[in-house]
């Protein structure tokens, strides 16, 4: 059995990013290692007539760096969101670790 290529996973990234910007995840999902108790705590949100903003922690555990073994990881998210045709859409995503996996 041979191993998939780096430029066959950059690749179908690729494909998958393109599915969720039409609003299908399912493709983007099966990019990531298995991970498990996921939990989203909302911090602050602020909402005008046509944008809004979101921050978030993201927490969970995942394999990090290449381990085998399960790390405790929490990021910090700030998503924008504007309102386009009467829905809200997502127009910037940042996402960065808050401290190193536990």
């Amino acid at each position: 059995m041979s191993t998939p290529s780096l430029e066959s996973a950059i690749e179908a990234s690729h494909k998958a990013l393109a599915a969720i910007l039409k609003g299908d995840q399912s493709g983007y999902l099966e990019l990531f290692s298995e991970g498990r108790n996921t939990k989203v705590e909302l911090i602050e949100k602020y909402v005008s007539e046509s944008l809004a903003c979101v921050a978030e922690v993201e927490s969970g555990e995942a394999k990090v760096a290449g381990s085998e073994e399960m790390s405790r990881v929490s990021v910090r998210v700030t998503s924008v969101f504007r309102l386009e045709a009467g829905n809200w859409k997502l127009v910037h995503r940042h996402a960065d670790p808050l401290g190193m996996p536990q």
